[in-house]
């Protein structure tokens, strides 16, 4: 039988599309890059942040969230057998997922952790500088973010899907 899975702690490609920009990043660093529509390299936003070290307690937790939702003795066996086997990178990537909001803002979502259920966004306006962070509620994707409102998916803990509409307040300043 052939299964495939992620490694744990697999950098993460990410991708968004705004009007002007493609931003791109490939998870190996705090840096994204942006490309206007005839494909030439416009910006590079890079990050002063540490990355984290993968640990042998995320990679433990990282197996206990797996193992969570197995019942049977054969195939949770067979989950660690696999588990031990899988190579783990250094280092926890930085970012998982990029959303461009109705201002041209990139949102970059920061990777989630184990035993986390919340992902915090760094906002980048066009110019490719930080205006400010924003953690979402547990378990919510944003799916279209305007100047004034954030819609998002939440999916409970037993993956029941509901829309949510928020009021977004933007302020000034910069984030790290």
């Amino acid at each position: 039988m052939f299964q495939a899975a992620s490694l744990p702690f697999g950098r993460r490609t990410a991708a968004a599309i705004g009007r002007d920009a493609f931003w791109l990043g490939t998870g190996d660093s705090w840096e994204v890059r942006a490309y206007a529509p005839d494909a030439q390299l416009e910006r590079i936003v890079r990050f002063d942040r540490p990355q984290m070290r993968v640990t042998d307690a995320l990679r433990d937790a990282y197996l206990a969230e797996q193992l969570a939702d197995v019942d049977d003795a054969n195939e949770a066996r067979q989950l660690r057998e696999r588990h031990a086997d899988m190579p783990s990178p250094e280092l926890v990537p930085p970012y998982q997922h990029f959303a461009v909001d109705a201002l041209q803002h990139l949102w970059i979502g920061e990777y989630v952790l184990p035993d986390q259920t919340a992902r915090t966004y760094t906002i980048v306006d066009p110019e490719g500088r930080a205006t400010g962070r924003l953690t979402m509620p547990e378990r919510t994707l944003p799916l279209d973010i305007g100047a004034d409102y954030l819609l998002g998916l939440t999916r409970d803990e037993l993956d029941v899907e509901r829309l949510t509409l928020w009021r977004l307040k933007r302020g000034r300043g910069a984030a790290p």
